[in-house]
């Protein structure tokens, strides 16, 4: 699983100098010498990593929207000192493991969009329920208007998932 690739501090660890190729993704480490970025290394060094889709047929167009979005950039071989254990180099120098690039981003602007999509979570949770109270009255309206001509009420709160499953 993508969670259980641990990534690689190579600022931090020893590299074999004679068989190591970093522009290359090839890395051979001293004993002992690998070290892994960890929570609070993480944090210090400002950076989120997080894998992302990247496949030629739709123009990479996730790799470009998270780009835009939300500042993720890949995290590039022989530039960014990161290398996820395991992750092959592409032809653009990514780090990938299958169809997922390894990307990056501030850590403060992830702190930024989790803060967003939370807020956005919250008014979309009221305007659901207001919607669903506006369905609610529409359905007891044309009852009350022409009986028989509307949405049964039962069937309105099973529409709209509310009603009780178990009978």
């Amino acid at each position: 699983m993508l969670r259980d690739i641990k990534i690689v501090d190579l600022k931090r660890s020893e590299l074999d100098k004679e068989q190591s190729k970093p522009k290359d993704g090839k890395f051979v480490f001293k004993p002992g010498g690998k070290k892994y970025v960890d929570k609070a290394s993480k944090i210090a060094d400002n950076v989120w990593f997080s894998w992302c889709q990247y496949t030629p047929r739709d123009g990479y167009q996730m790799l470009n929207e998270w780009r835009v979005m939300y500042g993720y950039e890949p995290v590039v071989c022989g530039t960014d000192p990161y290398w996820p254990d395991g992750a092959v180099k592409n032809a653009e120098s990514y780090w990938q493991y299958g169809d997922l690039v390894f990307v990056k981003v501030p850590l403060d602007r992830e702190m930024e969009r989790r803060a967003m999509d939370i807020k956005i979570a919250g008014a979309d949770k009221k305007r659901g329920e207001a919607g669903k109270d506006k369905l609610r009255a529409l359905a007891k309206g044309i009852n009350a208007v022409e009986p028989g001509a509307g949405i049964d009420p039962d069937e309105m709160e099973h529409l709209l998932g509310t009603a009780n499953r178990n009978g």
